[in-house]
């Protein structure tokens, strides 16, 4: 009997279990130890992170990675920055980590100052390179304008934390008077410049975004694409679409964009982006009245 208890207690050894004797009958039994609390601990935090996802340019893969909600549960404005509108953003289907990097190192020591978190580039290439990751057909557009030459970045108009697609309102014109209200100080400045009525917020007239930032497709438009170049498109680019057998014609600054003469309005002129002479009509006008956006 003692030379079989021995034995059993090497083995209990061995495999890390504690023996406890059956009064009933005599006999010791061996029960498996329970880890330590840090151990599980340690384990249910690395199966949260492997569960999760992580970027390989946009692509999930597996790793590290807590997930958007672990992040907030911190970044709700008590323990750390207030990021919780993220959840209304535009981006809110990305994943935090997709930008910041994994945050298992940076939970695990507590969060102090944002260490063990990637942090965009702060330089216009740096900040444009990064975007175009995912953005890359807005970002190769915008790389065309003059914004893009006054290192105008991405996130002078964009907040991808924050409710909206963009720091203020377009609707109304603000976001652009932002910069340019030296130039256009009036509603009759504005007029001048766009050979319209002025009403951004109301039925749309003169509202910057249509002319400068027109959708590139004709379905859908509110949450398409949008040109970034903020040129102007001249009609003309329809007809030479149509005429490469794009279907449907894309929109250009002046028609195939909804809500802006394309019919509904009983008071503004009726032109039909599929119908090549109301476009050719359109360029004539276009290169009349806007010199500065590569007319006459």
């Amino acid at each position: 009997m003692a030379f079989a208890y021995r034995r059993l207690r090497k083995a209990s050894q061995r495999k890390r279990t504690v023996l406890t004797e059956n009064r009933a009958t005599g006999i010791f039994v061996g029960l498996r130890r329970r880890p330590p609390l840090g151990v599980m601990l340690a384990g249910l935090l690395f199966l949260a992170g492997a569960s999760s996802i992580g970027p390989s340019g946009c692509e999930p893969i597996r790793g590290s990675y807590l997930g958007t909600e672990v992040c907030l549960a911190c970044h709700d404005g008590r323990v750390a920055s207030d990021h919780t509108s993220f959840r209304a953003s535009m981006h809110n289907t990305v994943e935090c980590e997709e930008c910041h990097g994994p945050g298992l190192q940076h939970v695990h020591d507590g969060g102090p100052n944002g260490l063990y978190i990637d942090v965009p580039p702060t330089t216009f290439t740096g900040l444009s390179d990064f975007c175009a990751k995912c953005h890359a057909p807005e970002a190769a557009d915008y790389a065309k304008g003059a914004h893009a030459e006054s290192n105008v970045t991405c996130l002078d108009c964009h907040d991808v934390h924050a409710a909206g697609e963009v720091r203020t309102s377009a609707k109304n014109n603000r976001l652009c008077l932002q910069c340019h209200k030296r130039e256009f100080n009036s509603t009759e400045a504005i007029a001048d410049h766009t050979w319209h009525s002025v009403d951004p917020a109301g039925i749309g007239t003169s509202r910057c975004t249509t002319c400068h930032m027109p959708p590139t497709q004709r379905i859908d438009q509110n949450l398409g694409q949008h040109r970034h170049s903020l040129i102007p498109l001249a009609p003309i680019t329809s007809n030479d679409a149509a005429q490469a057998g794009v279907t449907p014609v894309p929109p250009n600054s002046c028609s195939g964009i909804v809500g802006c003469h394309d019919g509904p309005n009983i008071y503004l002129p009726h032109f039909d982006v599929d119908n090549p002479i109301h476009n050719t009509l359109l360029q004539a006008i276009f290169e009349y009245r806007y010199p500065q956006a590569g007319g006459l």
